[in-house]
Order: C-alpha cells, then sequence, then structure tokens
C-alpha cells in the first residue's frame, strides 16, 4: 500500500478532513454544506441545495481526494467492462443499480473525458497532482476521477431523503 505524499495538496486533504471543529471559525466547506455549529446538539439538519455546494464539492482538494480514491478503487475492484465499473462506483455512491439512462451518461462523460486527457496529459498529470497514482494507465485514471467526481456530487449522493 502506497503512502499519501507529503505535498501541500495532501496537507490541504488533511486539514479539510480534519479540522478541529471547536475553533472560532469553521472550515468554509464545512458552512457550504451547511454543517451545524458544534454548540448545541442537532437532532436534525436543514437541507439545502446551492451552487456554491457543487462548486466545493468538485473543487475543495478534499473531494478531489476522495475522487481520485473512488477511481482508484473503480478500476482496481469495479470489474473488466466499463458497464461493471461503471455500476461499482455508481453503488458505492448512491447504493442502488443505476438505470439504464444514467448509465449511458456516465458513459459518455467517460469517453469524453478519456479523449480529452489522451490528447492532453499535462491535464491528467495536473488533476491527479501529487497523490499517488495507483494505476499506470493516467488519462484512465484522471476520466474515472471525473466520473467519480461527478458521482460524488449528485444529490443522492450528498443528501438522505
Amino acid at each position: 500500500m502506497e503512502e499519501w505524499p507529503t505535498s501541500s495538496a495532501a496537507d490541504r486533504w488533511r486539514r479539510g478532513v480534519y479540522t478541529f471543529w471547536r475553533r472560532t471559525s469553521a472550515y468554509p466547506t464545512f458552512t457550504i454544506l451547511d454543517a451545524p455549529s458544534r454548540e448545541h446538539c442537532t437532532v436534525r439538519r436543514a437541507r439545502s441545495n446551492t451552487p456554491l455546494q457543487a462548486l466545493a464539492t468538485l473543487n475543495d482538494p478534499a473531494f478531489v481526494a476522495c475522487g481520485i480514491g473512488l477511481a482508484c478503487q473503480t478500476i482496481q475492484r469495479g470489474g473488466a467492462t466499463l458497464s461493471q465499473r461503471m455500476t461499482f462506483a455508481f453503488r458505492m455512491c448512491v447504493a442502488r443499480h443505476p438505470k439504464p439512462a444514467e448509465l449511458n451518461r456516465l458513459a459518455v462523460l467517460y469517453h469524453q473525458q478519456l479523449k480529452s486527457f489522451q490528447s492532453d496529459l499535462k491535464r491528467a498529470k495536473q488533476l491527479i497532482g501529487g497523490y499517488p497514482a495507483r494505476v499506470a494507465d493516467l488519462p484512465q485514471l484522471a476520466a474515472w476521477t471525473i466520473v467519480a467526481s461527478v458521482l460524488l456530487n449528485l444529490d443522492e449522493t450528498l443528501t438522505k431523503g
């Protein structure tokens, strides 16, 4: 098992995940995602959905790291075919089987991103950054990272019904 690098991206990831909540200023992403303060007990959180939440889950280094992790798991454990991998990633996020239309949209996104990253390896390296590449095919990992980020950004993934 590879160790996380000691780059600044990994440090930001750790700060995002392990922020000490009792400080005076909350971590901005927690605030955007409507995390309650720790001053009072919260039985039920308010549900909201704003464009800022989507921006946070698509761009925050902690969420990018989660996308890379899900992409690695999908490639390693998701199966041999694209459909099996899409179903694996989808089920990891929303705990149900995807509908055929959802699989088609994800497949189109994957193929678009794979083609884009194959033609621009620099962009793929920039996306993956200092994170450990557990997969030899960098464009494939980058394309799966985009798909994973989309899945992690779904309302169905982020909110409990």
